[in-house]
């Protein structure tokens, strides 16, 4: 298994009185995180009817561990902190939760295994993988050279706009240098060589290949909108792994129907489900749109990223317990 940071050596650490947390992250088993803590933790699952939600605030837990914490639990006077499994923090009510004074750790352990599936998606629409597995096997056809007009794109020397650049952000600038592309770093505050979002309209007739790796909130919505689309080259790729909020998916889909953009692959799209039980769909028009590559939010998912990911949440609140500043404290401002 992966080891999260080669500076995790806490020892093994008795506190003066054992902590409770309720655990609510159904696809991590709760004796995975156990088997990291190096403080005393009570730690009451509440995920697949273990424990109904009455019963594991009697215990007056001070931390909840959920994607989506229930507000039966969140409400509850003796909760301090939320710890999420993922970046995104746009499924919570942050003003609510700012009122109440209690603070979110979101993780990114997960970012290499998303970077790696945002590169995978690129990959695959600039070289029509699918497009020619499809042919193959739902068709048995084989295109000779001279019949072959939709070509596949190349990527080095390409420009390739990164917007966010938070840990998936800064694994794909890396990427893009291993390929011999030239990244062009879009956020918040940027630094020498960068530039801020609000450039981006401005800069967007040079980006020849633009991912999107940002936190969606106010300032971030529909950031990649029609007029973006407008100005992109016409041979352009857009790959989304943030959420589908950050693209104006009408302008999307419109764009490539009517060739002004090469392709998209896409790993959320704004009514697609963020839990199992949800009931997303997939726009029918995604159906009928050319050049469009689907993948059913499935960036993080690895047994390596939910071994990281387990990792993280037991060393914050091995933090938590020794009073100590967990590891990625969300800004409410969503700077990145």
């Amino acid at each position: 298994m992966p080891v999260l940071e080669k500076y995790y050596i806490i020892t093994k650490y008795t506190t003066r009185y054992m902590k409770t947390a309720v655990y609510g992250v159904n696809w991590i088993p709760v004796s995975l995180v156990k088997s990291f803590l190096k403080t005393d933790w009570n730690l009451l699952d509440f995920t697949k009817n273990q424990m109904p939600y009455e019963e594991v605030i009697k215990d007056n837990p001070e931390v909840i561990i959920s994607f989506s914490p229930p507000d039966e639990i969140l409400e509850h006077e003796s909760i301090k902190w939320i710890l999420t499994p993922g970046a995104g923090v746009d499924n919570m009510d942050l003003e609510k939760i700012r009122e109440r004074g209690q603070r979110i750790v979101n993780c990114h352990a997960n970012s290499s295994a998303v970077a790696e599936h945002a590169w995978a998606m690129l990959m695959a629409v600039a070289r029509k993988v699918v497009k020619y597995h499809n042919l193959v096997e739902q068709k048995g056809e084989w295109p000779g050279t001279s019949h072959i007009k939709d070509l596949n794109t190349d990527l080095e020397g390409k420009n390739v706009g990164i917007i966010g650049y938070g840990s998936i952000g800064q694994k794909l600038e890396r990427f893009a240098l291993a390929f011999g592309m030239n990244p062009m770093i879009f956020r918040l505050n940027p630094d020498e060589g960068q530039f801020f979002e609000t450039e981006l309209k401005e800069k967007a007739s040079d980006i020849e290949v633009l991912m999107v790796a940002c936190p969606l909130t106010e300032r971030t919505k529909e950031l990649v909108s029609d007029e973006i689309f407008s100005l992109l080259p016409g041979q352009a790729i857009i790959v989304n792994v943030a959420r589908g909020g950050v693209i104006d998916e009408k302008a999307m889909i419109t764009a490539l129907k009517e060739g002004r953009i090469r392709a998209a692959g896409i790993d959320t799209w704004q009514n697609s489900p963020y839990h199992p039980q949800s009931e997303g769909t997939k726009p029918s028009e995604f159906v009928y749109t050319p050049n469009l590559t689907i993948s059913p939010h499935r960036a993080w998912i690895s047994p390596e990223s939910f071994g990281l990911v387990a990792q993280q949440i037991a060393k914050d609140l091995d933090l938590i317990a020794l009073g100590k500043t967990p590891t990625s404290l969300v800004d409410f401002d969503s700077k990145y």
